[in-house]
């Protein structure tokens, strides 16, 4: 499995965790200085706005460009924050990794890549896959594999954390995991 080194993978434990604040904080803390691309994902098929341009739809994935920062969707609330481009992927997760692929070329390659998505990890690996839970006693669901894969869980972000730079860096062009010690 080839290592994308300029992708970061956000999953969490359950919905409501964090994940899109965490992408979020990303997000503004590193656009200003890069270009970031950002990728929301769901496994549930909903509506296309007059707003968002089709990059793909088919039976197995719809791919959308966000394109205005006022929808209260989670992707354009990416855009308002910074990032160059957003993407909406909606597929089932045994089409998550062809959408990505199907996506990929539409990207150059100074980019960095930010995607809240813990399936994709089952076809790609990032080179850093951040995982948020509630806390650290929180059992991993089996049905959630691939959150075992987790280069970092990150535990209760949403109310400790004020720097994202002790969890990840840009370094080369690359997200790396920092070597900052956890003040949380």
């Amino acid at each position: 499995m080839e290592t994308k080194k300029n992708l970061l993978l956000i999953g969490g434990t359950k919905q409501n965790i964090g994940k899109t604040t965490f992408t979020c904080d990303v997000i503004k803390a590193y656009s200003p200085n890069n270009k970031i691309i950002a990728i929301k994902t769901s496994c549930h098929f909903h509506g296309i706005l007059d707003t968002d341009i089709v990059i793909a739809n088919n039976d197995k994935f719809v791919i959308v460009k966000e394109t205005v920062t006022n929808t209260g969707k989670d992707s354009a609330r990416m855009l308002g924050l910074g990032a160059n481009e957003v993407y909406f992927i909606q597929s089932k997760d045994e089409f998550i990794g062809e959408a990505y692929s199907f996506l990929e070329k539409y990207f150059d390659n100074n980019s960095l890549i930010i995607c809240e998505s813990a399936s994709l990890r089952s076809y790609i690996k990032s080179s850093v896959f951040i995982v948020l839970k509630a806390s650290e006693d929180e059992k991993i669901p089996d049905n959630k594999t691939n959150l075992h894969k987790a280069d970092i869980f990150v535990i209760d972000y949403l109310s400790k954390v004020e720097n994202i730079d002790i969890f990840v860096e840009i370094r080369h062009n690359c997200w790396k995991l920092t070597n900052k010690k956890l003040s949380c």
